[in-house]
């Protein structure tokens, strides 16, 4: 992933990791929940620590988002599509 100011490269490719790591967690959450019951004693700690993964994760991503100009989140977002042929969730 290119930045419009080399300045932000370093981020921008920060961001796109951390990114494909969140998009896979979550992939990896919704494959549990395809046996697993959400609803029992064991499943709803599960839940809970797979929601405070994912909030953490999604923080990061957050915290470095707030830290780069507007023009290079739309240049991400444009970039991420080209990519992965879906739209960023920042």
């Amino acid at each position: 992933m290119e930045a419009l100011n080399p300045k932000y490269t370093n981020k921008i490719n920060r961001l796109y990791k951390l990114h494909c790591q969140y998009e896979n967690l979550l992939d990896e959450h919704l494959r549990v929940w395809d046996t697993e019951d959400e609803y029992s004693a064991s499943g709803y700690r599960k839940k809970e620590r797979q929601d405070r993964k994912e909030e953490k994760l999604f923080n990061r991503l957050f915290l470095i988002k707030e830290k780069l100009p507007k023009k290079e989140c739309i240049n991400f977002n444009k970039q991420y599509v080209k990519l992965t042929g879906h739209i960023s969730i920042i």
